[in-house]
């Protein structure tokens, strides 16, 4: 059995009792043709899907996107990852991608360039995949707006963005926004009009970003909620980036997002910052955050995206993959999926195709934290020490009793003598000898071991 897979077995207590239903995943994916339905059935289970920005860039085109939302459809939608994400700068072109393209009243439009059909033909194409198409924004209104001193679609006569922009409210990384004076009567009727063409061109999933971490953006938040319900569309409204976060900041705006980012951005090569991933998850289940109500449905902390290569026998992939399942982080993945490609990575997919992962993070509840300790052992020539707890501390050959008081975590259905027993070779964590775990057993593996 591979590193990945022994962790796998042992997922079953990685934060505290968990309580876990088994139907087949695939009965909880859901489909564009669903968008009727009530829209309190947003984001029931953290969000999963595919988005451009690792694989690409700013640079995505539509062929590119297409080709890869088609991969995504045929290996991972039944598998729940049901939306394809077009990330940042679709709106720029020329040299450097430095001019946004808008159209008379400000908003951002697809750049001819990579997108010459424009959204609404890709989002009718994605939705006969089966998948929902997602789109980025950033905060505000954008400098080219300000120059064309555009008016806005739907607000007071005479009134433009130069008179609802706050020039005080900028992007600390992306220099070409203004956040907006939500105090001023037009500034509504902008995002209104933003989101309501999102809508038009077929958008399910909006990631609005530099509007939340360190000093979040609430006014625009709270605005882009109200125009999302407007709407009557149920969208998924996620929040990015996660820089200097705290739970506080998820309690304000939890009741308007799905998804909000918990952390900086994680690109799944530095150890450090997946250490920091740890104590995040602890504070938002103390919280009450996880699954909590939220715009339209639930709302999910959102640990950021899933490392491009997911390679099931490097230690962080294991440690990745079942910290954001049992944290219940939105699944998103980064990954180019077109076997070939310069950055394509065959590994990958099988890992997420994992449905006992998936199972704990659709189906899991009650899930935190229970007890941890320094990191004693360092193996894989990783910079990550995982632990193992030695047989002085309470393990017993075959047993695996956990050294806490109280009922310890169980994973498994209603029938659990029906499961076979799996064997787990702990010698490289220091336990000494193999584990025998049934998946009714109670272990404890703390997320803190890996540290």
């Amino acid at each position: 059995m591979s590193f990945f897979y022994s962790q796998i077995a042992l997922l079953l207590a990685v934060l505290g009792p968990i309580s876990v239903a088994l139907p087949d995943v695939r009965s909880r994916v859901s489909s564009p043709a669903s968008a009727s339905s009530a829209a309190s059935s947003v984001a029931q289970v953290p969000p999963k899907g595919w988005n451009s920005w690792d694989a690409f860039g700013a640079g995505v085109n539509e062929t590119e996107f297409l080709d890869c939302s088609e991969l995504v459809a045929n290996n991972l939608l039944t598998y729940g990852f049901d939306t394809v994400t077009v990330d940042m700068d679709w709106y720029k072109y020329g040299s450097g991608a430095r001019i946004t393209v808008i159209d008379k009243w400000g908003r951002p439009q697809p750049a001819i360039e990579k997108w010459p059909r424009g959204f609404r033909p890709v989002a009718d194409k994605v939705h006969s995949m089966g998948l929902k198409f997602g789109v980025h924004i950033v905060l505000g209104v954008h400098k080219s707006a300000l120059v064309a001193d555009s008016p806005i679609k739907g607000g007071p006569d005479g009134v433009t963005v130069n008179d609802v922009v706050d020039l005080s409210q900028t992007c600390g990384w992306y220099h070409d926004v203004y956040g907006l004076n939500m105090t001023v009567p037009g500034a509504q009727e902008f995002y209104d009009s933003v989101i309501g063409q999102l809508v038009d061109w077929g958008v399910d999933f909006i990631k609005h970003d530099c509007v939340f971490g360190g000093s979040p953006a609430l006014s625009d938040i709270h605005a882009v909620a109200n125009a999302i319900r407007k709407t009557g569309k149920p969208l998924v409204y996620s929040l990015s980036p996660g820089s200097a976060y705290d739970p506080l900041q998820g309690l304000r705006v939890q009741p308007y997002a799905n998804m909000y980012r918990i952390s900086r951005d994680f690109h799944g090569s530095y150890p450090q910052m997946l250490m920091e991933h740890f104590p995040e998850s602890k504070q938002n289940a103390a919280a009450g955050l996880i699954g909590g109500r939220g715009g339209n449905g639930r709302s999910w902390p959102d640990l950021d995206m899933l490392p491009p290569n997911l390679d099931p026998e490097r230690s962080e992939t294991a440690s990745i993959m079942i910290l954001w399942a049992i944290a219940r982080s939105p699944l998103i993945w980064g990954g180019d999926p077109r076997p070939g490609a310069r950055h394509h990575d065959p590994k990958s997919m099988p890992v997420l195709q994992n449905r006992e992962l998936l199972r704990v993070s659709d189906l899991s509840s009650n899930n935190r934290e229970l007890w941890s300790r320094p990191a004693l052992h360092i193996y894989n020539d990783s910079l990550l020490a995982h632990r193992a707890l030695p047989k002085s501390e309470g393990w017993a050959e075959g047993a695996g009793q956990p050294p806490f008081a109280g009922k310890g975590a169980s994973y498994g259905p209603s029938t659990r003598s029906a499961l076979p027993r799996t064997k787990c070779n702990l010698g490289a964590l220091g336990a000494g000898s193999d584990l025998y775990v049934n998946h009714s057993t109670t272990v404890e593996w703390s997320m803190q071991w890996c540290q």
